[in-house]
């Protein structure tokens, strides 16, 4: 079971959930009397991550003709998507599938049913790799920031413009 987070208050004494809702999440997922680890988290920036994803879109829709036919061109989703696995920030499975017949196979199932992942057969070896979660919960502020520049200059090189010149495009969009 995973555990929702709660949002606590110091009191000088102990730690309380913040409001109703708090309290009946703490009492529905921790064991009462159990000992849990608490540490402070530090809140992303919504501007940044606004910022990020109108960078993206703007990138997208500015994407050069000869890119149009691409998988990850469809939209600025799958463009982040890639972007994410190009630039490290993915997970990747490899499946021995025992001959190439049987890669392809399942390489063409794999693409069908996942849609932002990028699939590599090599002889019978299928390589699935797939973009890590962005979410607040799943990245926190120092990753998140690390990926954002990280695939913000990637699509910046991609277009042959610097960093700079694509956050001032989303910024005049």
């Amino acid at each position: 079971m995973t555990r929702r987070p709660i949002v606590c208050r110091f009191d000088g004494h102990q730690f309380v959930p913040e409001g109703n809702y708090h309290l009946r999440n703490a009492a529905t997922d921790y064991e009462d009397g159990a000992l849990y680890r608490l540490a402070p988290v530090v809140e992303r920036s919504m501007s940044s991550h606004r910022h990020y994803f109108a960078c993206i879109n703007e990138a997208w829709k500015s994407l050069p003709e000869k890119d149009a036919g691409e998988p990850w061109a469809q939209s600025a989703e799958h463009l982040r998507h890639y972007a994410l696995i190009q630039t490290g920030f993915a997970t990747c499975v490899e499946s021995d599938c025992g001959s190439n017949a049987a890669a392809l196979r399942v390489a063409a199932m794999t693409r069908a049913v996942v849609e932002y992942a990028v699939v590599q057969v090599s002889g019978s070896a299928v390589r699935v790799w797939r973009a890590r979660s962005q979410s607040n919960r799943a990245m926190p502020k120092d990753e998140f920031q690390a990926s954002k520049e990280a695939v913000l200059n990637w699509i910046a090189q991609r277009l042959g413009v610097t960093p700079e010149t694509l956050a001032r495009q989303s910024e005049a969009a």
